[in-house]
């Protein structure tokens, strides 16, 4: 086979995208690894799709972040700038970020609970639980002075 057939072999092989679905004529210096058209959105997504899973590398994300931090060193009034400009947008998120701290303290308080819970059963206590706070009536040790003392957890 002549190096002409051989190409007009590989330009008639057709190939479906997977951003549009519609067939296409694969580049002949790409050949089989060709898998989007060449329509503008479906490049866009691909380029997208592809920065998507380099920066899900673990060494991409902190070559990422050193890049950002270098960025952010050297740009100091840039983001004091924009703070000023959008101050809508500093609200929300100090309001996100309360929100999400809340849930992480929560998570947390749920995490030590139940580990106070295991410590109670082993030392036969009783819980009582409201809304504010929880109290915990243990037992103590023999030789403390005190029979039972009562524990006071607020979250």
């Amino acid at each position: 086979m002549t190096d002409i057939q051989s190409a007009k072999k590989n330009r008639s092989i057709r190939k479906r995208c997977l951003c549009c679905k519609s067939k296409f004529t694969p580049d002949p210096r790409v050949g089989k690894r060709q898998k989007y058209c060449s329509d503008k959105e479906c490049q866009f997504k691909r380029l997208r799709l592809t920065k998507r899973t380099w920066l899900q590398k673990e060494e991409n994300k902190r070559f990422r972040q050193a890049q950002q931090r270098r960025w952010r060193k050297r740009h100091r009034e840039s983001l004091q700038q924009w703070r000023q400009e959008h101050p809508e947008s500093v609200r929300q998120n100090r309001e996100n970020t309360r929100e999400r701290m809340r849930r992480q303290r929560r998570r947390r308080m749920f995490e030590k609970s139940i580990e106070w819970r295991l410590q109670v059963d082993r030392c036969k206590g009783v819980i009582y639980t409201n809304r504010d706070c929880t109290l915990i009536l243990m037992r103590l040790k023999r030789g403390s002075g005190l029979s039972k003392a009562w524990i006071r957890v607020c979250s």
